[in-house]
């Protein structure tokens, strides 16, 4: 009981996601962790501005909702007034860090497969322009 009275009376915050094709807004935040090349730290409500390079790695967050984790590639966090705004090129949120290992598998066989066909169409480009060099008459 103790421990519901200490969360329940915790300043939130508030924390917006953004990548190049992804939005995502999280209210209610009360600890948010991550780390940057000073190493890991923490945030939490009506802390001082912040701006700061991330890591490339996981950051995990608490809300009313439980625990949550984001993997990301690095990134740049900036805090201030109670929101913390990450802004990286793309990032992976769940609830269990399995979740974002599962889907990390899944977008790195869906690139090499985009990769695959990138590679199979530039191959068919070349043969293709060496087959037009060598049929065009000499100048």
């Amino acid at each position: 009981m103790l421990h519901a009275g200490l969360v329940a009376r915790m300043r939130s915050f508030t924390i917006e996601l953004s990548s190049e094709d992804n939005f995502e807004r999280v209210e209610g935040v009360t600890s948010f962790v991550a780390t940057d090349a000073s190493g890991s730290f923490g945030i939490l409500a009506d802390r001082e501005l912040l701006v700061t390079t991330l890591a490339w790695g996981l950051c995990w967050l608490r809300n009313d909702d439980g625990e949550h984790y984001i993997a990301l590639p690095g990134g740049v966090l900036y805090f201030a007034e109670n929101v913390l705004r990450i802004c990286a090129r793309r990032y992976l949120r769940a609830d269990e860090p399995a979740r974002i290992v599962e889907q990390l598998k899944d977008d790195m066989r869906a690139e090499r497969e985009v990769t695959r066909d990138m590679h199979d169409l530039l191959h068919k480009l070349d043969r293709e322009l060496l087959i037009r060099l060598l049929a065009a008459p000499p100048a």
